[in-house]
C-alpha cells in the first residue's frame, strides 16, 4: 500500500504539474462516463462538463496530492528514526548490521564489537544521567576516530559496533587500543568527570564470510577481552585468536 502511495505522491516540481493534470483528466473522464451512463446522453456540452468538473475537482485534487506527499515524507522520516538510536544518534543494531553487510560486499574490513567496562558502576555511582552522558561520549569518540566510509552503531545497552571498511588488521588494532584505554566523560548533569575503559573483540572480514560467523568470532574475542582483564583489544579469526593489547 505504501508503495502505491509513494508512487502517487509528487516529488519534483515537474511532477506537481503533470500529476494533478493526470488526475484531473481521470476525474473528468469518470464524471463524463457516469453522466452518460446514467442519463443516456449529455446534460450539457462536453466542454461545459469539463470546465465545471475541473473547477470543482482542482482544489480537492491538489489537497489530496499534498496530503499524500506529506504522508510519504512523514513515513520516510519515521523509517529513518526507526533505524537510529535516539540517545547517541548512531544506527541501532538492525541498521548497523544492514549497513555492515552492504559495506562488506563492496570492501572487506574488520568488525569490532565493543562493551563498556563496569558500566553498571557508572550508573550506580553517578546516576543514570551520567550513564547516558557516558554512552554519548563513547559514541562521539568513535565517530571522531573513524572515517566516513566506516560504520558505527549502538548494538544495545552499553554495547557498540564498528566496521572498518577496507582497513588492515594493524589499523583496526591501533584504533581498538586507543578506544580500549579509555574515553573521557564530562557528565555535567551529574557534576562528575571520569573515564570509562572498553573491552573490544574484533574479527577480520574475508570474502565468503557470513555476517553471523564474523559476529560470532568477534563476540568470542570480546568475551576473551573481558575474561582476561578488560580494557583491551582482542583480535580473532576463524583459525585463531590473539591478544593484541
Amino acid at each position: 500500500m505504501m508503495r502505491l502511495i509513494t508512487a502517487i505522491a509528487p516529488k519534483t516540481a515537474f511532477q506537481w504539474v503533470w500529476k494533478p493534470v493526470f488526475w484531473l483528466v481521470l476525474v473528468n473522464l469518470s464524471n463524463l462516463g457516469v453522466e452518460y451512463a446514467v442519463s443516456g446522453g449529455w446534460a450539457g456540452t462536453v466542454k461545459a462538463n469539463l470546465i465545471v468538473g475541473s473547477i470543482v475537482a482542482t482544489p480537492f485534487t491538489l489537497l489530496s496530492l499534498w496530503l499524500i506527499s506529506r504522508l510519504t515524507q512523514l513515513n520516510g522520516q519515521y523509517d529513518e528514526m526507526a533505524k537510529i538510536d535516539l540517545l547517541t544518534g548512531l544506527p541501532n543494531r538492525r541498521a548497523f548490521f544492514a549497513k555492515v553487510e552492504a559495506a562488506a560486499e563492496r570492501e572487506c574490513g574488520v568488525l569490532l564489537m565493543l562493551d563498556l567496562d563496569h558500566f553498571k558502576g557508572v550508573n550506580d555511582t553517578y546516576g543514570h544521567a551520567a550513564g547516558d552522558a557516558c554512552l554519548r561520549a563513547v559514541a562521539g569518540r568513535m565517530r571522531d576516530i573513524t572515517r566516513e566510509e566506516d560504520v558505527v552503531g549502538r548494538l544495545g545497552g552499553e554495547e557498540f559496533g564498528i566496521y572498518l571498511a577496507g582497513a588492515p588488521v594493524h589499523v583496526a588494532g591501533a584504533i581498538g587500543k586507543r578506544l580500549s584505554h579509555g574515553v573521557a566523560v564530562a557528565a555535567e548533569e551529574a557534576g562528575a568527570e571520569f573515564a570509562v575503559t572498553i573491552s573490544i573483540g574484533a574479527c577480520e572480514w574475508q570474502r565468503g564470510f557470513a555476517v553471523e560467523e564474523v559476529m560470532r568470532q568477534a563476540d568470542k574475542a570480546l568475551y576473551e577481552a573481558k575474561a582476561s582483564g578488560r580494557a583491551r583489544f582482542v583480535l580473532a579469526t576463524p583459525h585463531h585468536s590473539a591478544d593484541a593489547a
